[in-house]
């Protein structure tokens, strides 16, 4: 059998007859010279002879088992050709033979490459911990945090790959990206805005640019971003999307039509087509193909569910909390209430997502005697720790942990609106802590509410993972609700039910109606709360909606979807009747 390392040798004496004799000189005398072999090996990759580099190689780390020059190449090899397992190999054998920033990452790169996030996240640290001046590394570890939902991790990773390299155009582009699932969309903004002046035919970050301005309400600019990124890559999903969402919004349904089954058919992975059939199934609404829209949404949501994101989120935690919270409210009830602090008592509104809050949001908004903070996980943090619910809980020590959460957002002498709509099934204990605020419960008609619920790509988490399936949105519908029911009339704290519909039909009666409960003066500013929503940052996804004059459409829209709506009716009959909507 012919000696591979021969074999080698005239290989490259073909092509580079000089060095060829120079090594065979070499390894005549020292066979296994390891200087001689390593060369020999890169030149067999520059050759594109990867068996006899791997021979040569090979050789040197018989000869050498700390020949690092040989680990490395072995392992960039079958990197390069696809064999991960034995580049895993070889660089951590590298690593161990000689640490170094570079080679921690290498190894890093191939256990993410062969989908392995938890040990190459490690690798990565290791070398940014030798070198933090690394980019790649700060790059690599963002994206797999990013995949790990660690959203704040991501972004501080991202932020480290633009410092230590500032012409990365990715890494501009995914911190964007990053800072707008998180709903900073000012620094999403600057981020895409850099990433696109890096990288000008960037789609990626063009088409997220657009989706970020649309959401800022800027869209015409947003159209025109779009546009570029379908004119450098017209089977961008992403920007089809966006693109889709502005004509629909336009009232071009046409266009909009057309460009959402574009994004459908060109979308790359499940999550954007997931996004993408969802928009479907709202421009099919929008031209009242009911069927063709449920089944647009049906679609979407199975495919958004079946995401790793979704997979890990536990669907039945949030209807558990509910239940233990209905099973310590007498508990709570029983609390002294919080003494109080001097300072203006808040307003919580809340009520089912979809049931109308961001609409009575900014229509507060506009009022001068208030100050609105959309929605943010206030009372959440304060309640960390807390032992609540099934545990003692201190009314005033959660009032003062809000205080301190919301204290960016105060101004003196004016109450603070906290709007998270499922803090209604936190009503009993703030009652306690904050006896003196007002309560404003938005109602809208249950199927409306289901199906709109249902038609959104919401931002999964425990509680908006229940709405990628009908069935589950019901369910938590009757547990929220059918809670508020329980304890409406328990309440020792003032609390206000408005209802959606009569919002739409008759606007000024009920502002007043909303004012004269929370014992503002009335303004007119607040029948013009469009004009103040197109100029805020509304995070919702009713964002769409609340910057344009009052419509209504999506009243009694249920009843266009009775059929495909048939198999909850019967879970949401006792609340439509309770709730007056029968």
């Amino acid at each position: 059998m012919e000696d591979p390392i021969e074999r080698a040798l005239e290989l490259l004496e073909a092509r580079e007859r000089g060095r060829a004799r120079r090594l065979r000189r070499a390894l005549a005398d020292h066979p296994f010279d390891i200087d001689a072999l390593c060369t020999l090996g890169e030149a067999m990759v520059r050759l594109e002879e990867g068996d006899a580099a791997v021979a040569a190689w090979m050789r040197a780390v018989g000869a050498d088992p700390a020949c690092v020059r040989a680990w490395d190449g072995l392992g960039d090899l079958f990197e390069r050709v696809g064999a991960l397992g034995e580049a895993i190999d070889c660089f951590g054998a590298a690593v161990e033979a000689g640490p170094s920033a570079e080679r921690h990452f290498r190894l890093g790169r191939a256990l993410q490459a062969a989908g392995q996030p938890v040990p190459a996240a490690n690798a990565y640290q290791a070398a940014l911990a030798l070198d933090g001046r690394l980019a790649p590394a700060w790059f690599n570890l963002g994206g797999i945090l990013v995949g790990t939902g660690q959203l704040a991790e991501a972004a501080h990773c991202f932020r480290e790959a633009t410092a230590a390299d500032p012409a990365h155009g990715r890494a501009f582009c995914n911190l964007g990206v990053v800072l707008r699932r998180s709903g900073a969309l000012e620094g999403a903004e600057q981020a895409l805005r850099r990433a696109t002046e890096l990288k000008p035919r960037y789609p990626l970050a063009l088409a997220n640019l657009a989706g970020v301005l649309e959401i800022l309400n800027q869209r015409e600019e947003a159209a025109a971003v779009a546009d570029r990124a379908l004119a450098e890559a017209p089977d961008s999903c992403l920007a089809g999307i966006v693109r889709a969402r502005l004509f629909r919004r336009a009232g071009e349904l046409e266009q909009a039509r057309r460009c959402i089954d574009r994004a459908v058919a060109a979308a790359p992975d499940p999550e954007q087509r997931g996004r993408a059939l969802v928009e479907a199934g709202m421009v099919r609404d929008r031209w009242s193909d009911a069927d063709g829209a449920f089944d647009a949404w049906s679609a979407g949501q199975a495919t958004l569910a079946s995401l790793p994101a979704a997979s890990r989120i536990d669907p039945t935690a949030w209807p558990r909390l509910v239940e233990r919270i209905r099973a310590s409210l007498d508990d709570v009830l029983a609390l002294p209430p919080a003494p109080e602090d001097g300072a203006p008592p808040p307003v919580f509104m809340v009520g089912f997502p979809r049931s109308g809050t961001t609409l009575t949001e900014q229509i507060l908004a506009a009022h001068p005697g208030l100050v609105t903070a959309e929605e943010r996980p206030f009372l959440d943090r304060a309640l960390a720790g807390s032992g609540y619910p099934g545990g003692a809980v201190d009314p005033a020590g959660v009032r003062r942990r809000w205080r301190e959460e919301t204290a960016d957002f105060a101004r003196e002498g004016l109450p603070l609106v906290d709007k998270l709509p499922l803090n209604l099934v936190h009503a009993a204990l703030l009652s306690r802590a904050f006896p003196k605020a007002r309560l404003l419960v938005s109602l809208r008609d249950p199927r409306d509410v289901c199906l709109s619920c249902f038609a959104q790509d919401f931002v999964l988490n425990e509680a908006m993972v229940q709405f990628v399936d009908l069935g589950r949105t019901a369910e938590l519908y009757r547990q929220v609700m059918g809670l508020w029911l329980e304890l409406r009339d328990r309440l020792e704290m003032s609390w206000l039910e408005l209802r959606y519909e009569d919002l739409v039909a008759d606007l000024e009666g009920s502002a007043r109606r909303l004012l004269d409960f929370l014992g503002l003066p009335w303004r007119d500013e607040v029948l013009r709360y469009h004009e103040v929503a197109s100029r805020r940052t509304v995070l919702t996804p009713s964002h769409q909606d609340v910057s344009q004059p009052i419509f209504t459409r999506a009243r009694g829209r249920w009843r266009r979807y009775e059929r495909q709506l048939a198999p909850i009716l019967p879970t949401l009959e006792p609340l439509v009747s309770a709730l007056g909507y029968d």
